[in-house]
Parts: structure tokens; C-alpha cells; sequence
């Protein structure tokens, strides 16, 4: 067992006091007496490569695989290959393997053989007991007046109500930090105000508020805006056609659900005058109010002075301040080093605000409102964002993200920042709103020509979008395509001549024709079939994807356009869609498929002639279209062709095409079912050319629809 040059003590010491000057209900019961971890002096004399083992030839623990460098002492280094060793280990010398027994320890979970340890970040350690679920950890030192020693993180200790005066001070911080120094935050003065906004000021002592016209308001006027999820719960307060006037005149503090009264109280304190909230600003079971405001969400949302998010609340009574006990701290050590001590805690760690995810199978923390489609847009739009979490607020605007405990400062999470990723794929200049494509040109080369970029980033960037949002969840899927249409508006500031089509754009309509899926279950009414909106799926939690050979170079368009083109209400194309036409010209190939065990072995054209399709053949078909498989055996389909990766024949390894079914045969219309790759095997240029007049002497070329 490698050895350290001071082992760790095992004697129980007082905390020292002096190293932080929170109460102690921060603290164990017994936090008189814990363990103490003392390092050796020279633990910060860390040049990166030395460690700190006496035993000779030792590079790692036998047990957790820690190098013995001060510097990663907190680094993942492998699950621990024998967790029944780690007391043993740790009471040996090794700190990392001590650190992690206390955690244990702390948690009264017994290191079983059953027992699992996974560590994903220098701040996160997955554990679970043989018979529990998984719980996701921290451990940490608090900062003070020095630094820590090497290695070891720091984070923050929370209050036990969010609602305390500390978190709003740190709101309003973040927010004046982004005000004052984000240039990228920054966006051109607007005259733009909301049809209707709340007035937050009270009328009188029992808070109540009133609804405004926008057009009543001074056009500098400062507006939050709130996201939240709406869940079962239709609130009372709503205003519809019957109550429009009675709302202009005072809406009663006691009809509002508590997550507006909370984030009434939230726009008050930052000093904001006025508050949108869709279900009182939107006159609800109003279609016709509804179809004039859904196209206006861009604006919304840009032009909020911080957007409110509710993340944690399954519906507009949860409210917006909470406490969660399972994230409160565990003192578990003292770490000494030169007569200095510094307090080492543990907790629940929360999910990355900065990723947006629901939930995670390492953890328990949930948040519905990540899951939401509609509170994507009004996330990555909003300049910036005020979340409440039930344990702590977290701030991120295109600039940075944070949070409370400190756990979203890291330089990583700042790069995995999903609006600062959005609008960097856009090269904004949000001054002037004027987005330069540089996928057009980036620089100049040696001999002083344009060099041009040979993958678009505004397009693979847009996909990558609908990957995500594909899979969020809608009440209602016909408003899958108007849920995103304040990003397509943003994204077409970086892709002014091009049209956007249902969800696809006219620039590379051919590549953002080919998404798939393995869980479409049936097709939303009026809806194009060729959109990636049109389709419901059989899992919430699925999406669409996209082949990523389409991102190759050599990517060439086979398929001729002939009219792709969408009509709006209002005009607004980023708002409901009305109606939609899709005429390609290409090659058609009637075919069936016959399958064994759901895989294509063959795959038989126009006179029962065939090619053998499947692994260990030169030649395999990748289908997506699950609505196929519910005919077994022999499938009848037609496939359009679409693309291929080289402009030469004889240099082309893969086709791309579309999977149709006939709706009107003699109008040549059709329905997209799905798509397929064909990859071509082997070098042979012999066999790739004997494949293509295959398919080209059992297809024809062909101008139809898709509907």
C-alpha cells in the first residue's frame, strides 16, 4: 500500500472556530468532535508532476488509483476497484480513499461489497448502498480569509431560506455585475413593450395589483418576466375576454396562485416596475388573442430586464422559495496543514444549472421546468435569468452562469453554458443585432485568398438545437413548431436570406430533411410530415437526431428543389404555421423490404429484382421509420434519393433518402415516414458502380410532394 510522507489522523480535535463565522446549525450535532486529516507541510509545494508517496515505484493507490499529487487529490482517478479496501486505505495513508470513507461514514451507508463510489467531476461523487438509489455528493471547504490547501474546492454555505436578505443581495449582484460589465449582455435600446403587462406596485395594503396596456406605459419602462410550468393547474387569476376589464381595474393579491405572488415580491425588490405572466397578460381560451401574441415571444423575452425562472415548481402554486434539507451541509473533518485547520464538509450536490437537464439518474434533484418545451426559448432568448431551485438561485446570462454554493463558477461550466454556446454559433453582435455568418468566411490563408469553412456552424448548430428540443415535453404537440419560434427568429438574424420552413431552413433544407427517430408513433394533424414537429413519439423522453456523416464535406444534394414554401398566421413566420408545400424533383425507387428479426436482409425492387442488405455484406441499408415495422415481413415503401458524399459516382460510399408512403398516387403525393442510409462497402470501385446501375436501372426520376 503506497504510503504517505504524514498519515492522516485518526484522533478526534474540535473544528477550528476560526475558519468560518456561520452559526452552527451549519454543523453535526457533534461537531465538537470529528476527525482530523493532517497533510504534510509541503502539501502546496505542488509542481504538478511530484507525488507525495514514500514508497518507492508507487504511481497510484492500489485502491481508488490516486496519484498521490496534491493538485488532483479531488480529480476523478478511477472507481475504486475494491471498496471493501477503502477504510483500510485510507487509515494507511491514503487521503482520498479517507475522504471518501467519511463520506460513507457520514451518510451511516455501510461500505458493502454491493457498495458503489463513481466520481464524475473534481466536485461531484456518485454513491449508492447496496439497497438505495444513487446520491450524488460534494466535499468541500469553505472559503475564508486564506486560501485552501492545494486541491481542495471551495463552495459556499446557503442560508436555509432562499428567502432570506443574502440571496436576494446575491441576485442583485449577479444582476448588476451583467449590466455593468457583459458587453455581449448588452442588447440595442427598444421601443418594444408587451401588449399587456402586470403593474407590481401595490394599490393598497393588500398588495394587489393591476394589468396595464403596454401602450400606456413609458417605452423605457423595465419589465421582468416569468417562466414557470403551468402543470394540471389552471390558475383562477387568468385573465380571458370576460375578465379583460376587471383585471385593468385590480386583480386581488388573494386570487394569485403563490409562484406569482412570490415573483410579484421578486420584481418589487429588484426595483422592476411591471411583470409579464402569459396566463395574465394572454387572454386565455382567446385563439384569436392567442395566434396575434404567440409570434411576439422573441420580443418578450429579449427585451426582459431578467426573466424569472421557476425550475423546481410542478405548477404555478409551488412558489418560488423552498428549502431542501437533503442539501444541508455535514461537517465530516478538519483538515490541518501548518497549524492552520479549515473545516471539510459534505452535501447533496445539485444538478448543473448551466446544462438545463430535468433529472439525472445520479441524483435526485428535479426540475420539471428544464423539461418543459415551451421555457427553452424564454431561457435561451432572455438576456438574463434569475433561477429558483428549491435549495438555492442560480443567474446566467450569455456571459457567465452561477450559482449560490459556487458550484456553477467553474471555468468549465462557463464553456458548457448553453446560451453563451447559442449565440457564440451565431457570432453575434448583440449592439447592433446584426449577426455575421462566419461560416462564409473566416479568414485569409497564406496567399492572401479566403479561406472558406468547410462544416456550417449555423446549420449543425440549428440541429443540434432540435435534437434537444425535440425531446422536452408539450401539452399540446401542435405547438411544438410555435414553442421555438423565438429562437428560429433569433437564429434567422444569422440567416437573413434564407426562409424558415416548418421547423427546417431553406439554406440547407435538403441536410435538415434527413432527422430520424426509433420512437415516432403517429403524425400531429395538419402538420407537414417532412417537419421534424409533425410526429409524436412513444417515449416523453426520445427526440429526433441527425445522421452525422450529412455534416461530412463532401455532402452533395442529389434531390432538385422545386418549391418549398410556408404560410403564417399574421405573416409572422416564426409564429403559427397555416399551411406548408414541399415539391421535390429526384430519384423514386418502389421497393419492398424483407426482413428477418426487424433487420433488412434484402431489399427487392420494381420486378422482384433484389440486393442483399445487412452486416457482412459490401452492401447495408440503415432504415428509420419504426411506423414500418408495425407490417411484418414484407414492407412496401418507396425511397426518394436525396444526397450522396461525393459529387463523382464512382467515389460515392453512402446515400441518403427519404422513406414515403402514397397518400394521393395519382397527384404524386406522399407522406415522409422516415429515412434511410445506404453505405456502399469496400474500395471496389467495380462493386460501387454495379450498384448504382442497379438502382438506377429500377428507379426513375421524378418531380412529387411530400405532405
Amino acid at each position: 500500500m503506497p504510503r504517505f510522507t504524514h498519515f492522516v489522523a485518526l484522533r478526534k480535535s474540535a473544528a477550528d472556530s476560526s475558519t468560518t463565522s456561520l452559526s452552527s446549525n451549519h454543523f453535526l450535532a457533534d461537531s465538537s468532535q470529528v476527525p482530523e486529516i493532517i497533510l504534510p507541510d509541503d502539501w502546496n509545494v505542488d509542481s504538478g508532476t511530484r507525488c507525495i508517496w514514500t514508497e518507492p515505484g508507487k504511481g497510484k493507490c492500489d485502491v481508488c488509483g490516486w496519484t498521490g499529487q496534491p493538485s488532483k487529490i479531488q480529480l476523478p482517478s478511477g472507481v475504486p476497484n475494491n471498496i471493501l479496501k477503502l477504510r483500510t486505505s485510507g487509515e494507511s495513508g491514503c487521503i482520498k480513499c479517507r475522504l471518501m470513507t467519511l463520506m460513507f461514514d457520514a451518510l451511516h451507508i455501510h461500505i458493502g461489497p454491493r457498495s458503489d463510489i463513481y466520481q464524475t467531476s473534481s466536485s461531484e461523487y456518485n454513491i449508492r448502498a447496496s439497497t438505495s438509489s444513487w446520491r450524488s455528493m460534494s466535499i468541500f471547504t469553505t472559503a475564508c480569509a486564506r486560501p485552501p490547501p492545494c486541491g481542495i474546492i471551495t463552495r459556499s454555505l446557503l442560508d436555509q431560506e432562499t428567502t432570506s436578505q443574502q440571496s436576494l443581495q446575491w441576485a442583485k449582484n449577479q444582476i448588476s455585475s451583467c449590466i455593468i460589465s457583459h458587453e455581449q449582455c448588452h442588447i440595442t435600446a427598444s421601443d418594444f413593450l408587451p401588449t399587456r403587462l402586470i403593474c407590481v406596485m401595490p394599490l393598497n395594503q393588500d398588495g394587489d395589483v393591476v394589468l396595464v396596456d403596454g401602450s400606456m406605459i413609458p417605452q423605457d419602462a423595465r419589465y421582468c418576466a416569468l417562466s414557470y410550468c403551468w402543470g394540471g393547474l389552471e390558475p383562477g387569476c387568468k385573465t380571458t375576454a370576460s375578465t379583460l376589464a376587471d383585471r385593468k381595474t385590480c386583480i386581488s393579491w388573494k386570487s394569485l396562485t403563490k409562484t406569482f405572488q412570490d415573483a410579484i415580491m421578486i420584481t418589487r425588490q429588484l426595483d422592476v416596475p411591471y411583470l409579464w405572466i402569459d396566463s395574465m397578460c394572454i387572454m386565455q381560451n382567446d385563439e384569436a388573442d392567442w395566434l396575434h401574441e404567440a409570434g411576439k415571444m422573441f420580443n418578450v423575452y429579449l427585451n426582459s430586464f431578467v426573466t424569472i425562472g421557476a425550475i423546481s415548481g410542478k405548477d404555478s402554486n409551488a412558489g418560488l422559495w423552498g428549502r431542501s434539507v437533503d442539501r444541508d451541509p455535514n461537517l465530516i473533518a478538519t483538515l490541518r496543514l501548518r497549524g492552520k485547520a479549515w473545516p471539510l464538509y459534505i452535501r447533496q450536490q445539485h444538478l448543473p444549472f448551466y446544462e438545463w437537464r430535468e433529472k439525472s439518474y445520479f441524483s435526485s434533484e428535479y426540475y420539471p421546468l428544464f423539461g418543459r418545451a415551451w421555457a427553452y426559448q424564454e431561457r435561451l432568448i432572455s438576456p438574463r435569468v434569475l433561477l429558483f431551485s428549491d435549495s438555492e438561485l442560480a443567474f446566467q446570462c450569455i456571459s457567465k452562469v452561477s450559482c449560490q454554493c459556487g458550484a456553477d463558477n467553474s471555468a468549465m461550466a462557463q464553456k458548457a453554458n448553453r446560451k453563451s454556446q447559442f449565440f457564440k454559433s451565431l457570432n453575434i453582435n448583440r449592439e447592433e443585432k446584426v449577426l455575421s455568418p462566419r461560416m462564409i468566411f473566416e479568414n485569409y490563408d497564406d496567399r492572401g485568398d479566403m479561406r472558406q469553412i468547410e462544416e456550417n456552424s449555423l446549420e449543425s448548430s440549428w440541429r443540434d438545437i432540435v435534437t434537444y428540443y425535440s425531446g422536452l415535453h408539450l401539452s399540446n404537440e401542435h405547438d411544438r413548431l410555435v414553442a421555438i419560434g423565438a429562437v428560429a427568429e433569433q437564429v434567422h438574424l444569422a440567416r437573413l436570406n434564407e426562409k424558415y420552413l416548418a421547423g427546417l431552413w431553406s439554406g440547407s433544407l435538403l441536410k435538415d430533411l434527413l432527422w430520424q427517430s426509433s420512437q415516432v408513433i403517429d403524425k400531429v394533424d395538419n402538420e407537414p410530415s417532412w417537419s421534424w414537429s409533425s410526429w409524436k413519439f412513444a417515449d416523453k423522453d426520445k427526440n429526433v437526431s441527425y445522421p452525422p456523416s450529412i455534416s461530412m464535406p463532401d455532402f452533395e444534394g442529389l434531390a432538385r428543389i422545386i418549391e418549398a414554401t410556408c404560410q403564417y398566421t399574421e405573416g409572422n413566420q416564426f409564429g403559427v404555421l397555416v399551411s406548408s408545400k414541399l415539391v421535390l424533383r429526384g430519384r423514386l425507387l418502389k421497393c419492398r423490404s424483407l426482413q428477418q428479426y426487424d433487420f433488412p436482409r434484402r431489399l427487392i425492387f420494381g420486378n422482384w429484382g433484389f440486393m442483399k442488405l445487412g452486416l457482412g455484406h459490401r452492401t447495408f441499408l440503415t432504415i428509420n421509420t419504426p411506423l414500418l415495422s408495425r407490417n411484418p415481413w414484407l414492407r412496401k415503401f418507396y425511397m426518394l434519393e436525396i444526397a450522396a458524399d461525393a459529387v463523382q459516382v464512382s467515389k460515392r460510399t453512402i446515400w441518403w433518402y427519404l422513406i414515403l408512403l402514397p397518400s394521393d398516387l395519382e397527384n404524386k403525393e406522399f407522406t415522409r415516414i422516415g429515412m434511410a442510409t445506404m453505405h456502399l462497402g469496400g474500395n471496389n470501385h467495380r462493386v460501387v458502380r454495379a450498384a448504382w446501375r442497379f438502382i438506377t436501372t429500377r428507379s426513375e426520376i421524378t418531380t412529387l410532394e411530400i405532405v
